[in-house]
């Protein structure tokens, strides 16, 4: 389900989807994840990472520019 999902991310050419529980290896491309998912609270943090903002609960920043979502 789409509320279940944390984030999607790419690592040597796969894609992975994660849940509080789980994590899928999908054939989608992250740029086919990111239009799909176009107007629904999913953001493209970095080159390989879509994260599910509702699942964020805050945000910290860190060294070097970054950000850290609990």
């Amino acid at each position: 389900k789409t509320q279940d999902v944390y984030y999607f991310e790419a690592v040597d050419n796969k894609v992975f989807l994660y849940t509080k529980q789980e994590v899928y290896e999908i054939k989608q491309k992250l740029y086919e994840i990111e239009e799909h998912y176009k107007g629904m609270d999913y953001f493209r943090v970095s080159k390989s990472v879509i994260l599910n903002l509702n699942k964020v609960k805050h945000l910290s920043p860190v060294l070097g520019s970054r950000l850290e979502a609990t």
